[in-house]
């Protein structure tokens, strides 16, 4: 009888199986503990290579395997970088893009090398290599731009172009420093290595995208062929970096930027280079680089600590001080300036993907390496916030309000578990139509499949059919949707994607857990969906028999994208069942409520009362409340403007009332 082995799992593990298998375990479970912890998924994967690897409890040895995965990370780093690279944004702001890009490196580059050459000490190609690689920047915090909708702002415009010019300047110029150490720098080597990568260039730049053009137009639209043969540019570009005595990634930098314009943005091409890239490729790149960091070092060498906090502070400060002569030269506001210097301060790809390659040629040290890791966690954090602020400040600005005109066709998504309990869904969704003439209401089922799915199929059919015909009159459209999938997430994702959905109504069961109030897969659709939403914990059988609505509105209600149209929803409430309502928010949200409704002749007779906090809110509401009211929460979708922890806390002690409360949850449209 065959035994297990015990033998073969001594530490560290050498076998290449059992290594990749507790990679993709710590690949598995890090989103889920960094998101817990709301810390960089980067900064997590780093430091899970540094505890496990063999300057940590040293449970995995590092072999060509794991260093071929980690090397073909970092090329996808640089290739998806080329290819996100947006062309327009640079013509848009052209002048302030160049001067930004340029001053943004400069600046702390000098700092840098004369602190790390004259005060530290170091050697000239370390200190160059240093203050090069310190000075990139990476736009980790425009996901919070694109969130508030401020994508096209000025300030957003001249950090993303600011940062190509800067990223491929520097780039370059250590790749120059990198060829010219590992070979002696004669006359003829320096003409030869010109006119290598002239040539390199050239067909990088011309050719391979000619053969790409070509193959594009004149074989049949087949994912895996093309996938294939953009990764095999990726592969044969880096090559070819290697062959001339330029570093691979260059040669991928180079081959993303020129495939640009021949993978759309939105191309399922460009998903899956993504999705093999964001989930395979660069998290086992980000691994490996932790496995190089020795925290050690750190806490035992004082001269480290001091080392680091010095290049980080210096770091920085020279980033905001190019935003502000940028600023300041081209009469930004105050809140433009922080705006921009938050946005080019953090460091994530490029200063990693430097570092490792700089530290495998010798040309660093350990004490470097942890620096750079410590400046990536310190500027991601500390960037984000201050883009944060300065983006809440922006749309706080009264000329700057984000609500936006409401348009009153609607594409009304309803998905369900149970066809014999979707009429209340069904009549709230009822209620939402302005506009009957081209508005659909899509009644959603989605199933996993088995082998009674189709017998589930028609039996949904059946229920919907009959309840349609006999429950709604026959000018409101129904299109009922039945979908096969993984999961139900998944399925409605893909629905609201593919319908052009404008609205969500989905049915909550009003249960809740220690750590989510409305259940994880609830929140997973809302993180990946920026449309209006309805979450409805309705007990009564139809929503007919209310005569009241009481809108809890959170502060800063007035400054989100979706602001007028959760307030055309309250009002389809009140002229399709005459409900009266009741506002609950603070004296400044009441009175812009107060204005906007005045000005759109909407809800025009509702009731205010003010609230500074949520105690106020629970006895007013204890206070108002009674069998025939209809409570509607707007919630601010993390992250967002309105957003805010005492709206949990308010839903919570409502879902957990004796009195059964009926509540619909509404989280406004938001910039995706």
């Amino acid at each position: 009888m065959p035994m297990i082995d015990l033998n073969k799992l001594n530490l560290p593990f050498s076998n290449l199986i059992i290594i990749v298998t507790v990679l993709f375990l710590i690949l598995l479970i890090t989103p889920i503990i960094t998101k817990k912890l709301r810390i960089p998924s980067i900064i997590g994967l780093i430091i899970f290579g540094a505890v496990v690897g063999p300057n940590g409890i040293n449970i995995i040895s590092i072999n060509d395997g794991i260093k071929l995965l980690g090397e073909i990370g970092l090329m996808m780093i640089m290739f998806l970088a080329g290819i996100e690279l947006e062309f327009s944004q640079l013509k848009e702001n052209k002048q302030k893009s160049i001067f930004f890009g340029f001053i943004t490196v400069l600046l702390p580059a000098i700092v840098l090398f004369t602190a790390t050459y004259l005060y530290y000490q170091l050697s000239l190609t370390t200190s160059l290599l240093i203050s090069l690689m310190f000075s990139s920047q990476t736009l980790v915090a425009y996901p919070v731009v694109s969130r508030s909708g401020l994508s096209n702002h000025t300030s957003s415009i001249t950090a993303i172009g600011g940062t190509v010019i800067a990223d491929a300047f520097i780039l370059f110029l250590i790749g120059i420093i990198i060829s010219g150490v590992k070979t002696n720098l004669t006359f003829n080597y320096i003409i030869t290595f010109i006119l290598s990568i002239t040539a390199f260039i050239l067909i990088v730049s011309f050719l391979l995208p000619y053969i790409v053009k070509k193959i594009f137009s004149n074989f049949e639209d087949t994912e895996n062929l093309f996938f294939l043969l953009i990764i095999t540019t990726m592969f044969l570009s880096a090559s070819l970096a290697y062959l001339v005595g330029l570093e691979a990634i260059l040669g991928a930098f180079l081959a993303g930027i020129s495939l640009n314009r021949y993978i759309p943005k939105t191309s399922s091409l460009m998903s899956n280079l993504q999705f093999i890239g964001n989930t395979i490729f660069i998290p086992c790149f980000l691994f490996y680089v932790g496995t190089f960091i020795n925290f050690s070092l750190i806490f035992d060498n004082t001269s480290m600590i001091l080392f680091s906090i010095v290049i980080i502070i210096i770091a920085i400060i020279c980033k905001y001080l190019s935003s502000y002569i940028t600023g300041k030269l081209f009469k930004f506001k105050k809140t433009e300036i922080s705006l921009l210097f938050g946005l080019s301060t953090t460091r994530a790809a490029a200063v990693i993907a430097v570092a490792i390659v700089c530290f495998e040629e010798n040309l660093i040290n350990n004490y470097v390496l942890n620096t750079a890791v410590l400046l990536i966690a310190v500027s991601c954090i500390f960037g984000v916030i201050i883009t944060e602020r300065a983006c809440r400040k922006i749309l706080l600005a009264k000329d700057n309000n984000a609500a936006q005109d409401y348009e009153t066709i609607e594409n009304i998504l309803v998905p369900y578990a149970n066809p014999n309990n979707i009429n209340i869904l069904l009549d709230v969704a009822a209620t939402q139509l302005n506009s009957t003439k081209h508005s659909i209401i899509y009644p959603l089922a989605v199933i996993t499949e088995n082998t009674e799915y189709k017998q589930t199929v028609n039996t949904n059919k059946n229920i919907l059919e009959k309840l349609i015909k006999h429950s709604y009159p026959s000018y409101i459209q129904f299109q009922p949707s039945i979908r096969i999938d993984t999961n139900p997430v998944s399925g409605i994702l893909r629905a609201t994607k593919e319908l052009m959905i404008t609205s969500l109504i989905i049915g909550w069961t009003g249960r809740t857990t220690k750590f989510e109030t409305l259940g994880s897969n609830i929140y997973a659709i809302l993180e990946q969906t920026s449309i209006q939403t309805l979450i409805c914990h309705i007990n009564n059988a139809t929503i007919s028999t209310f005569s009241k609505l009481i809108a809890i509105v959170p502060k800063y209600a007035e400054y989100e994208k979706g602001f007028k149209k959760w307030l055309f929803s309250i009002n389809s409430f009140k002229k399709n069942l005459s409900y009266n309502t009741i506002f609950i928010s603070e004296e400044a949200t009441c009175n812009s409520l107060k204005e906007t409704c005045s000005n759109l002749r909407i809800n025009t007779k509702s009731k205010y009362i003010y609230s500074n906090n949520e105690n106020e809110t629970i006895n007013t509401l204890d206070r108002i409340y009674d069998k025939n009211s209809l409570i509607v929460i707007i919630a601010g979708r993390n992250k967002s403007i309105s957003y805010n922890t005492s709206t949990d806390h308010i839903l919570r002690i409502i879902s957990q009332s004796e009195k059964n409360k009926n509540f619909i949850v509404l989280f406004p449209e938001e910039y995706s």
